[in-house]
């Protein structure tokens, strides 16, 4: 059954009024079809709008992390960066691509220092697990 609803107020009889009213009225009939007898015909609606509202936030989450899955590499074995294969690929960045991208001086010796900070880092890790493995 749908609700009677109340009579647009004089006061609000404009042409624009009216014609929210008549957008709006199917909508709030929808949510009184959807709720308990007895409901507030607002209080319906207004849940059918937060009840929209979370099913678009979840269909948005849910894309959001598809695109993610889509973009995140699938390493099968995450070994392939470690020891030698990582010093490899840094070096092939600071000597081939860096030089390649088109960005400013300043920004491009700093990351040339930061790369090879981190390859003096991983270097000096892998000499220190020499030291510390145990001597046949």
């Amino acid at each position: 059954m749908i609700p009677h609803l109340p009579p647009v107020s004089p006061q609000s009889s404009s042409g624009a009024a009216q014609a929210e009213r008549r957008r709006i009225d199917p909508a709030l009939a929808e949510a009184w079809r959807r709720v308990q007898p007895g409901a507030d015909p607002a209080a319906a609606f207004d849940a059918l709008v937060r009840q929209k509202r979370d099913a678009d936030a979840t269909v948005r989450r849910s894309l959001a992390q598809e695109l993610d899955a889509l973009t995140a590499p699938d390493l099968s074995d995450p070994t392939v960066f470690g020891g030698p294969r990582s010093l490899q690929l840094l070096r092939h960045v600071a000597d081939t691509l860096l030089p390649a991208i088109d960005v400013d001086e300043e920004t491009r010796s700093v990351t040339l220092a930061l790369i090879r900070e981190e390859i003096e880092a991983r270097v000096a890790c892998d000499l220190q697990r020499q030291i510390d493995a145990p001597q046949p």
